[in-house]
């Protein structure tokens, strides 16, 4: 992957200063501009004792630096002067070592200076916008392709492989090699229900997949919680309460007689989860924020935290269970959902 400095566009940050190599000179490691690069991004991804993933072969293209797994990848750029930016990519612009004239994402007009570039790949047909990165133009990055390439999505997902961030500088006049990127496996998810933004009735079933593509999921590890505003006293005042919800684990493994992915093709290891709190059967109408975090088992491990939201609509026949006290904060005791008393003593409210 290269990137291109350039002197004006983009947005969120600081002015970008202007900076022109001298004439007959090319920073270390650069290509001058209007000559196509001699390498692309390369990656090494991380082996495990289970198995070492395979380059991909993408239909039409050549091999990626992206395992076999991933759909798309996620590149994302953020500047020390404050500007960031996320671009969509066919997993075919990332090859490891391009031959002359084979396609490679080429980002342009960023800001000059020092960076990170990032780059993950997920199982889906989008890639989520990261939450540090703008919305809409400003935090689209600019690129010289014109295909395979689109804006990151504000539907959220979990990276099935991912890069720590990778240290660039971007000068101007020039295009800069990102180098060699180190793509490790992850633990994401698969099959969550209720899906996001979802409207659902009560009783609410929650289930979800963890699993990752080498080395398997720590089951110590897996945990939900919810976090939802609940009414207290008259009139009713709306306080957050975090709620750890109990679940139920079963293995699964693609190949085998239980496999994790509805077409079982992607060869991965981890477990299929169900919530089985009881409390789950009368939720309060509004929002519920649901949290899902894991562990894999590589050394050392790599965690999921994956955060989203549904709405619980109203139900017209359902009889509100009362709540003790006048105000709410968070607690939980094993099933136990706390609602405090005006009194240092809490009283528990059983699901």
């Amino acid at each position: 992957m290269v990137g291109c400095g350039g002197s004006g566009g983009g947005g969120g940050g600081t002015p970008r200063p202007t900076r022109t190599p001298t004439a007959g000179t090319t920073p270390t490691g650069t290509t001058p501009t209007g000559t196509p690069p001699t390498a692309a991004a390369t990656a090494t991804v991380t082996p495990t004792s289970n198995r070492t993933a395979p380059p991909t072969r993408t239909p039409g293209g050549g091999p990626s630096i992206l395992p076999d797994i991933c759909n798309i990848g996620r590149v994302t750029f953020r500047s020390q002067t404050g500007e960031k930016c996320c671009i969509a990519a066919d997993p075919v612009l990332l090859p490891p070592k391009p031959l002359p004239g084979e396609p490679n994402l080429v980002l342009t007009n960023l800001p000059l200076g020092p960076a990170t570039v990032t780059i993950d790949c997920y199982v889906e047909t989008f890639v989520p916008l990261p939450e540090d990165v703008p919305a809409g133009p400003t935090g689209t990055c600019e690129t010289l392709n014109t295909s395979g390439v689109r804006p990151c999505d504000t539907i959220d997902a979990s990276a099935a492989y991912g890069s720590p961030p990778k240290p660039i500088t971007i000068f101007g006049g020039v295009r800069v090699n990102l180098g060699d990127i180190v793509v490790s496996a992850l633990p994401f998810l698969l099959d969550i229900a209720p899906p996001q933004n979802a409207e659902v009735e009560v009783p609410v079933d929650m289930t979800f997949t963890v699993v990752d593509p080498e080395t398997g999921i720590a089951a110590p590890s897996v945990a939900l919680d919810i976090t939802l505003d609940v009414p207290q006293g008259e009139p009713p005042v709306f306080r957050p309460i975090t709620k750890r919800v109990p679940i139920h684990l079963d293995p699964c493994r693609d190949g085998s007689d239980a496999p994790c992915s509805r077409e079982d093709n992607l060869n991965v290891t981890g477990f299929k989860a169900q919530a089985v709190a009881e409390y789950l059967s009368y939720l309060p109408a509004g929002p519920v924020a649901a949290r899902i975090t894991a562990q894999n088992l590589a050394d050392p491990p790599r965690d999921l935290d994956f955060r989203y939201m549904f709405f619980v609509v109203p139900d017209a026949n359902a009889t509100p269970t009362p709540l003790a006290g006048s105000a709410a904060t968070s607690g939980d005791a094993g099933n136990a959902l706390f609602v405090p008393t005006p009194t240092p003593t809490s009283t528990p409210v059983e699901p």
